[in-house]
């Protein structure tokens, strides 16, 4: 049986990777939801018409469509000015919901980073929402958002401990001002690999205070007493002004 044009087969890299997504995508259904709707409260912040807004938009080009084509062009579309306008709407709407989804997809996770920045690790104190569907979310104990959502109903809150044992390492960033000079950068990454830490990714930002460079690491350790010992050696090594933890 021929297979529909643009659709993988099931068994294929590309079937498998779609599926992948879309289990990711379930997965973390909750961070999406939240996303959606810190974006949509800071789009239409101080807006009269809120979200209204946004389906207003396209009704006005609608109607700008219709006079344009409807008055000057009746004869191009067998159904007149008014079928064109309407089989280009048909068209168009669902590309500018597309494109307005990718584009604002695309800087969701940067602008709500803050939902992103703190990676538990072992040590840090956890807290437990019981969810009306009957499953346990564990956050953060001082995560903003947490703490607002523990507010509003504390009853189904509880404490939640790390298992005793832990059979991985776990991933938390640091944030390292520097200054700029030679062998700056060697000497901190050869410290990290001495404090039997691993360099998961680095980046980098201009700062203005002077000749210094703040970097960005995500490294990985044991626990917050391997973490703690990491940022004190790192502390120790010539040339850094400053190292912080990223928090939420």
């Amino acid at each position: 049986m021929a297979l529909s044009a643009g659709l993988d087969p099931p068994g294929t890299v590309g079937h498998a990777l779609g599926m992948a997504l879309i289990r990711r995508l379930v997965a973390h259904r909750r961070l999406v939801l939240e996303l959606v709707r810190r974006d949509i409260r800071a789009r239409f912040a101080g807006a009269r018409l809120g979200l209204a807004w946004s389906l207003l938009n396209p009704v006005i080009q609608l109607i700008a469509y219709s006079l344009v084509f409807g008055m000057l062009y009746p004869s191009v579309h067998p159904l007149g000015g008014r079928g064109l306008v309407a089989g280009l709407f048909c068209g168009l709407w669902p590309w500018w919901s597309f494109n307005d989804g990718v584009q604002r997809g695309m800087s969701a996770l940067v602008d709500q980073a803050g939902l992103l920045r703190r990676l538990p690790i072992p040590g840090d104190a956890l807290a437990g929402q019981l969810r009306r569907d009957q499953t346990l979310q564990v956050h953060v104990a001082d995560c903003e958002m947490a703490k607002r959502q523990r507010a509003k109903d504390q009853g189904r809150w509880i404490e939640v401990t790390w298992a005793a044992d832990h059979a991985r390492r776990f991933e938390s960033r640091i944030r390292v001002l520097l200054k700029d000079e030679k062998g700056a950068l060697a000497r901190l990454a050869a410290e990290i690999n001495e404090s039997d830490s691993n360099i998961v990714h680095v980046g980098m930002e201009e700062t203005h205070d002077g000749p210094m460079t703040e970097l960005k690491f995500t490294v990985q350790v044991e626990d917050r007493v391997h973490l703690a010992r990491l940022m004190r050696n790192v502390k120790r090594v010539k040339g850094v002004e400053r190292i912080l933890r990223e928090s939420g």
